[in-house]
């Protein structure tokens, strides 16, 4: 009974998410805490974000929470990237198996810019004092098995963001639930992210000095005020995406998936990927393809290569190496490691 109203509470939850967002408006650029959409995960990111329906590797809980149900061996993944050449971005997670109480997981991001020099009216070279921006947000997430092919998954997570001496932080959660058709090979996910509250920056520099009566001649022409910012919406984005695995010959397998994404900040649009498993998984190669039918869309194709070496080490070791070409940006690479343990 309580299993059937969760699902049907998620079911409910996803149509109104839905159709909220089936409205054509485009408000790019109008979002915060905006970082929460760079895809981790080398496999994820090689097949073009298509891996909502995928999601079985360290970086799941970003792209599927409900999805880590079905993780039978404890695994601590890392993922890092030189984000479009001048930004630092990295994600963590461990995730650990609790048997018939479910799945628990802690998952982190971070995006820094490093040092970047003060300019001011009157010191447009610099004043020798520099300053930093770094996002972040930290998560708790929990899975657990409904039945025997359907799982559903929540992440909670903390956001912040800081520029110099302004900061601004929230509280959002992703859901997600991933279905096993009874047809072979055949998966099916959804997830809704980034679910909250609206967000401002506040702090000291936004703080300034005005007169208020500037036609009265002898009064504090100095008091201090603050130049208050909008609140801007979490980027909520919907997604649901299907994928299909098939043995090819031996022990070599072929997967394709294909996912539609609905941004409440852009337009709807399409990610694809296949991905080939090669002597038995040790190797795997993606290539994918970003935001199809998206207008003026940056992202576009993306490869990569994955190694299993658990065959030279008593834990499991994977790494992985992904490149997604940007159309104007910098191309962006990146390398993760995962450790699993049974």
């Amino acid at each position: 009974m309580i299993k059937g109203r969760i699902l049907t509470l998620f079911i409910i939850t996803a149509l109104c998410v839905q159709s909220i967002f089936s409205v054509e408006v485009k408000k790019i650029g109008t979002v915060s805490a905006a970082f929460l959409n760079i895809p981790v995960g080398t496999r994820a990111i090689s097949m073009g974000g298509a891996f909502v329906s995928v999601a079985d590797d360290g970086s799941a809980i970003y792209w599927n929470p409900g999805s880590i149900a079905n993780f039978s061996s404890k695994s601590l993944y890392f993922y890092h990237s030189p984000w479009l050449s001048i930004l630092d971005f990295s994600y963590a997670s461990a995730i650990v198996p609790l048997g018939r109480y479910g799945v628990i997981g802690l998952n982190g991001t971070v995006l820094r810019s490093g040092d970047i020099e003060i300019t001011t009216y009157n010191n447009q070279w610099g004043t020798g004092e520099t300053y930093s921006a770094t996002f972040s947000s930290a998560g708790f997430a929990y899975a657990m098995r409904l039945t025997d092919r359907f799982s559903i998954g929540a992440n909670i997570k903390y956001i912040s963001e800081r520029i110099y001496n302004c900061s601004a932080s929230n509280i959002a959660i992703d859901l997600g639930t991933l279905f096993e058709t009874p047809f072979d090979g055949i998966i099916l996910g959804v997830s809704i992210t980034n679910i909250g509250t609206a967000m401002r920056i506040t702090g000291e520099d936004l703080n300034t000095f005005v007169d208020v009566a500037p036609t009265i001649e002898g009064n504090n022409d100095n008091i201090v005020a603050e130049l208050k910012t909008d609140y801007f919406d979490l980027p909520t984005t919907m997604k649901i995406g299907i994928s299909w695995q098939k043995i090819l010959f031996g022990s070599n397998r072929f997967q394709v998936a294909i996912e539609g994404v609905n941004p409440n900040f852009n337009s709807q649009y399409l990610n694809v990927g296949i991905g080939f498993y090669l002597f038995n998984g040790i190797i795997n190669l993606s290539a994918g393809n970003n935001e199809l039918f998206l207008e003026n869309s940056e992202k576009g194709r993306a490869v990569g290569i994955n190694i299993d070496l658990t065959g030279l080490s008593r834990y499991g070791i994977k790494i992985g190496y992904s490149f997604q070409y940007m159309k104007h940006l910098p191309d962006v690479e990146g390398l993760s490691i995962e450790f699993l343990i049974k």
